[in-house]
């Protein structure tokens, strides 16, 4: 079944924060006020939830995608998480595949504001991933992300990180 994806509202914060502690260890993972910086601020930010139907057709939060133009005029993805009950269903392409659309209408909207270079062809997204996440650097290659660098100890000692990064043609 394809996920659902939408724009994250305040309601999502609890079952967004469940996933997050399911995925990473509590030295690593975000408290729920990043999550709610993230809502607050949306003037380019994005922060997209995947849900899913059950037979009833409640609605299930399954993953979470958030992302953030830097300092540097690079989208970054801060973080992207499916709920480990439902990884291996496509759930965290769909998240970037969705990323990526919603990338391309803000810079023509930005483009259309004169705050982006209309002459621009593409935009960098980049992220950081744990090396040892085989399946997410496999996704992020299908996706034409490329390696840049590795950062020795950037999620605790011992826990290197890889640097990718994507140039999206935004014409």
């Amino acid at each position: 079944m394809k996920p659902k994806i939408r724009l994250a509202t305040a309601y999502d914060i609890d079952a967004v924060f469940e996933i997050e502690k399911l995925c990473f260890d509590k030295l690593e993972q975000f408290d729920k006020n990043f999550f709610y910086l993230f809502l607050m601020r949306r003037n380019f930010d994005i922060f997209f939830v995947a849900t899913l139907e059950n037979e009833a057709q409640e609605s299930k939060i399954v993953g979470f995608i958030i992302a953030y133009l830097n300092k540097i005029g690079n989208y970054e993805i801060a973080t992207v998480n499916v709920h480990p009950d439902f990884r291996n269903q496509r759930i965290g392409h769909e998240l970037m595949v969705e990323l990526e659309k919603a990338i391309k209408i803000i810079i023509h909207e930005l483009i259309k504001s004169k705050r982006f270079d209309e002459n621009s062809q593409n935009m960098i997204i980049e992220l950081m991933v744990y090396e040892k996440n085989v399946a997410a650097i496999a996704l992020y290659e299908k996706l034409e992300y490329k390696r840049i660098e590795t950062i020795p100890n950037y999620y605790k000692k011992g826990k290197n990180g890889i640097r990718m990064i994507k140039s999206l043609r935004v014409k």
